[in-house]
């Protein structure tokens, strides 16, 4: 029998850190740093804000800038040019939840830069099979990034964010 009186004695359980579910989003940080994680709530209301600024900006150039149907005007150019880095952003620290670098929204791209390559040594008729490819894997990658649940806790990429996990009424149906 051991003489020591605390080896009898259970260690307490330790509680996870409590991550503070009031706390306001902090835009700047979610648009403008690739650093972090983000879970599903936030990337699917960063998708509707995107979508809701895309279609206000549409509308503006189509009644006061008289755009051409089927052409984007000017406002909706300025608008995609300034949105391409804080959707990287955003979507990289989608990737970064789910324990992924960010650079896998690169492979869609990676795929369609075999377009130029396939022109050139005469390929044309597989052209179409490349971008085919490339927006599968686009899709594909969006779909597991939307709705697969996110690593629980911390990984190489940080603590979790806030309360987001399990947003979604079918969860376990992604995970």
């Amino acid at each position: 029998m051991s003489t020591d009186p605390d080896a009898a004695m259970p260690s307490p359980a330790v509680a996870p850190p409590r991550i503070d579910t009031t706390a306001p989003l902090n835009w700047r940080k979610l648009l403008f740093s690739p650093k972090g994680r983000i879970g599903r709530k936030s990337f699917w209301l960063g998708i509707v804000l995107f979508v809701v600024a895309v279609g206000v900006v549409d509308t503006l150039d189509e009644a006061f800038l008289r755009a051409a149907h089927g052409e984007d005007g000017p406002l909706s150019k300025i608008l995609m040019v300034a949105f391409v880095y804080p959707a990287i952003c955003f979507q990289t620290k989608r990737f970064h939840d789910l324990g992924r670098t960010g650079w896998l929204q690169a492979a869609p791209f990676a795929v369609m830069s075999l377009t130029m390559p396939a022109a050139a040594a005469g390929l044309g008729d597989y052209i179409f099979l490349i971008v085919v490819a490339a927006g599968l894997l686009m899709v594909t990658l969006f779909v597991w990034t939307a709705f697969r649940v996110g690593q629980p806790g911390a990984n190489k990429y940080g603590e979790p964010n806030s309360g987001d996990r399990d947003i979604a009424p079918f969860a376990e149906v992604f995970s």
